[in-house]
């Protein structure tokens, strides 16, 4: 069991019940500029919500270290940083924060300590693989009718993904990235296309470094392609990519509720 020291007692958002909850799952706490005497609330990953009775400032000391203070009004749990902007820091989770300009030396510092710790972490754990390996094991997506490819991202020394090398490919990959598998297996994307384009970079870097499932959908230049990604975590250090042209994807005919479930759809992916 974890010490106490690990955990914060907080009150329930509606029925202000006392709860115990662990501080490793708490991503953020935040009390808005209207309410500069209020308490904060405190924000989970799993997307639930807490109100902490005592100060912003007896919170900060209680979390410690494993946190960082962006502005005077919001404390972020350092592991839960993933980039940061002129203006706001980017979550793991796609959320965005504004901070304090004071702070911003101290917060790029913590976020890049981070990624090298996760980076280091999953080089650790890697399997060594022959290509030959990752063959036989997806060899079940060999006749797929979509692209599948199993990359390994690559990073420089400051824990920043630059390229990726593909690991496993079907043939459903080699006909809409328009090149032979034997010209992409083992092979990095940035020498196989020149134009790379680094948004892909942000996005399987976020996959392979905090776990996260993605769905981008955009123009790639390298294959003059609209795509749907579908992009997860497998190995450590790798990202699983199902890619589908948009142009070709077929509809199935369906009744209202299939149109609603579309527009929720794309509605979402509109205001990403």
């Amino acid at each position: 069991m974890k010490e106490d020291a690990t955990f914060l007692t907080v009150k329930n958002k509606f029925s202000q019940q006392e709860f115990k909850i662990n501080t490793d799952d708490i991503l953020y706490a935040m009390k808005t500029e209207e309410e500069s005497h209020a308490k904060p609330w405190i924000y989970m990953i799993d997307g639930k919500q807490f109100y902490y009775s005592n100060s912003m400032g007896a919170l900060e000391e209680q979390l410690g270290k494993a946190f960082i203070r962006i502005s005077r009004q919001c404390i972020v749990a350092s592991k839960a940083i993933h980039s940061v902007t002129k203006e706001d820091i980017l979550l793991n989770t796609g959320e965005k924060l504004p901070y304090s300009n004071r702070n911003k030396k101290r917060i790029i510092c913590t976020q890049l300590e981070n990624q090298k710790k996760v980076l280091q972490k999953l080089r650790a754990s890697k399997k060594p693989m022959t290509y030959e390996d990752y063959a036989e094991h997806y060899r079940s997506f060999d006749h797929m009718p979509f692209a599948f490819a199993d990359i390994e991202m690559v990073f420089d020394d400051n824990a920043e993904a630059v390229d990726w090398i593909f690991c496993y490919g079907n043939e459903a990959l080699a006909k809409i990235e328009k090149t032979p598998l034997k010209d992409l297996i083992g092979i990095s994307f940035g020498s196989v296309f020149a134009n790379m384009d680094a948004k892909w970079l942000r996005s399987y870097e976020q996959v392979v470094l905090y776990g996260r499932t993605l769905e981008i959908i955009d123009y790639s230049p390298e294959i003059d392609t609209y795509l749907h990604v579908t992009c997860f975590p497998i190995f450590p250090g790798h990202c699983g990519c199902i890619l589908k042209d948009i142009t070709k994807i077929e509809y199935a005919e369906g009744e209202k509720s299939n149109e609603k479930a579309l527009r929720l759809y794309l509605a979402k992916v509109i205001n990403a």
